[in-house]
């Protein structure tokens, strides 16, 4: 699949070369993956993340964090030349992300992408230049809306995985509850594969350890008066099944954009009476 290269080479070099006035501030990526048991997947994600960070003369350094895995995920990153950082035991899906957000230095744009094979490489230029043109502080890889930014019942781009009517239906509910406490809408609130600017992920305090990660961003970045904009992404099928729990880590997703939202003097009380 070919994925738009020359054009944001093009903005690339500009920046790097002081045209846009960032001369002191090249262009370097940290792509953070989270992964567990993802053999099959990894080393794939991996090359290709690879070649197009490559093709539009980047620099950049792949980390996977690796959550206990007891598969070939850790060998496959290693002898991909990706930084491998491995947790002693399975901690969870945000934990490994907070953990790789410690690891970006402040000057480094962060990448995040899920290690199952959903996301596509190709896609890392288009989430990439809302932020090079200062245009988002984060940018989301969304699979509900069209390359006009409309949105759809997946992903225009292609929508190989179909959702069930339970999915969809979450999906619009995390959507709406984040619109009436931040008075923004988010399509995909839900996905992982995400565009940070330098310094963004250094102001995020999150407490998620689970599913509700991405969640949890989102509200804190919007909560912090970030601008949030949204990609239409290619959406691929994972090679293994989600672990996530829609019902049980649905309700834990809209208490934490409540959490996320609500002003500090008022989170004591919601952990009093919800123990969350």
């Amino acid at each position: 699949m070919k994925s738009e290269v020359f054009p944001i080479q093009d903005l690339c070099n500009r920046i790097n070369g002081g045209v846009l006035g960032q001369a002191r501030n090249k262009i370097k990526v940290k792509v953070l993956i989270p992964a567990f048991n993802e053999a099959r997947a990894i080393g794939p994600i991996i090359v290709r993340v690879q070649k197009v960070l490559q093709q539009i003369n980047v620099p950049h350094e792949i980390i996977v964090i690796d959550d206990g895995s007891w598969d070939a995920t850790p060998h496959i990153a290693f002898n991909l030349k990706a930084t491998c950082n491995r947790n002693k035991y399975n901690r969870g899906k945000g934990f490994s992300i907070v953990k790789g957000f410690h690891l970006a230095k402040e000057d480094e744009f962060v990448i995040t992408m899920d290690g199952d094979g959903e996301h596509y490489p190709e896609d890392i230029p288009a989430l990439l230049r809302p932020v090079l043109l200062d245009e988002a502080d984060m940018v989301i890889g969304s699979r509900f809306i069209n390359v006009n930014g409309k949105r759809t019942g997946g992903s225009y781009l292609n929508n190989h995985k179909k959702y069930s009517l339970l999915r969809k239906f979450g999906n619009w509910i995390f959507s709406t509850v984040m619109l009436i406490l931040t008075r923004k809408r988010i399509n995909d609130t839900q996905s992982g594969f995400r565009v940070f600017r330098p310094g963004v992920v250094k102001k995020l305090c999150i407490q998620s350890l689970g599913f509700t990660i991405e969640t949890e961003i989102t509200a804190q970045v919007i909560v912090k008066g970030g601008r949030v904009k949204e990609v239409a992404i290619h959406n691929g099928i994972p090679l293994r099944g989600s672990y996530m729990h829609m019902v049980k880590d649905g309700l834990k997703i809209i208490l934490t954009v409540i959490r996320a939202a609500l002003p500090e003097q008022l989170k004591p009380i919601l952990k009093f009476f919800l123990n969350y």
